[in-house]
């Protein structure tokens, strides 16, 4: 096993490859979407569930299954109450328009995934090929990260919803936030260990040309050899997540204070015209700097996890705390 400094390095790989290829910014945008990043956001969902001990099951399983899945049923839901000819063709159009939309960004997941390694390994970006491999691989892609969310409802279904029916049994007023809490504690580290599998599924596919079965065998595989090297490095990139949304917010205000104060001025020189205007630039120029912060923010975290992929698939790497017990021993020995 190798025990040689692991996270530093691959950290400032990605920072260097995201500030060097800005190509790969677009696929970041595009791969954002997919939502391979977010059990952090479901971290934070399913924590104000427990904190309110509120628990709507439908809407914790579709979160559980990906943030877009409850606007989806919400949408067929609306159409359901109004079967006639226009909401029938309306239903096939954005169901369409649906698969388009979700095709092109799981294409730029793989592509993404491809150029990172294109760029680690000969120090270079063929967009055209890293499109080409995430086109050929998207069939793969999807059964990777339709059967990764599948296997984490399964599990979670069959574990918890036993544990939820005991609760109603005891007390149905314990009922709602007894389940939240079930769900949080078992639902996170599930739904994070399957986000994690299936990046690594990914890149087996994608670099590996692995197919989609092999790809997730594989990646189950290395997860369980790398575990805590995954979840310590899982834990880096979401205090680096916070860390962005601060610096975000504290920019964002600083660049506010113009635009509060000449409109202010403005109100009070009744220019209702100029001051929507004003209200207009500034909602650009904040969405303009959102955009290109989540297009590289994306791009940063699926470097750090293919850079960690091409570094374990081959050599067994030690976790940090290994290390530092390692080095403790060898001092203190």
């Amino acid at each position: 096993m190798v025990l040689d400094p692991l996270y530093r390095p691959i950290l400032r790989a990605a920072l260097s490859l995201t500030t060097r290829h800005k190509t790969l910014w677009l696929l970041g945008f595009l791969a954002a979407f997919l939502g391979l990043g977010g059990e952090y956001e479901f971290i934070f969902s399913q924590f104000n569930n427990v904190s309110s001990g509120e628990w709507n099951g439908l809407n914790s399983f579709l979160q559980f299954a990906g943030a877009s899945s409850q606007d989806v049923v919400t949408a067929l839901a609306a159409v359901a109450k109004d079967l006639s000819v226009g909401a029938i063709l309306g239903l096939a159009i954005f169901l369409g328009f649906l698969f388009i939309l979700g095709a092109l960004v799981i294409i730029s997941q793989g592509a993404l995934v491809a150029g990172i390694a294109q760029a680690s390994q000969a120090g270079r970006v063929k967009l055209s090929a890293a499109l080409y491999t995430g086109y050929k691989s998207f069939w793969s892609l999807l059964a990777i990260i339709i059967s990764t969310r599948l296997l984490a409802v399964f599990v979670l279904a069959v574990v918890g919803l036993p544990l939820i029916s005991l609760f109603l049994l005891l007390d149905e007023s314990f009922a709602s936030p007894g389940a939240a809490l079930i769900f949080f504690i078992l639902g996170l580290p599930l739904f994070i260990l399957f986000s994690l599998v299936a990046k690594f599924a990914l890149a087996y596919r994608v670099v590996e040309g692995e197919r989609w079965r092999s790809a997730l065998t594989k990646a189950f595989v290395l997860f369980a050899d790398h575990w805590l090297v995954t979840i310590e490095l899982a834990l880096i990139v979401f205090i680096i997540n916070i860390l962005t949304a601060l610096a975000f917010i504290f920019v964002a205000a600083l660049l506010s204070i113009p635009f509060i104060l000449l409109g202010i001025v403005m109100a009070d020189l009744s220019y209702v015209i100029v001051l929507k205007l004003l209200i207009t630039a500034a909602l650009v120029l904040f969405l303009f700097i959102l955009l290109v912060l989540g297009s590289a923010l994306s791009c940063f975290q699926n470097s750090v996890w293919t850079l960690l992929f091409l570094k374990i698939k081959d050599k067994p790497r030690a976790a940090k705390l290994l290390r530092l017990v390692h080095g403790w021993r060898e001092k203190y020995s």
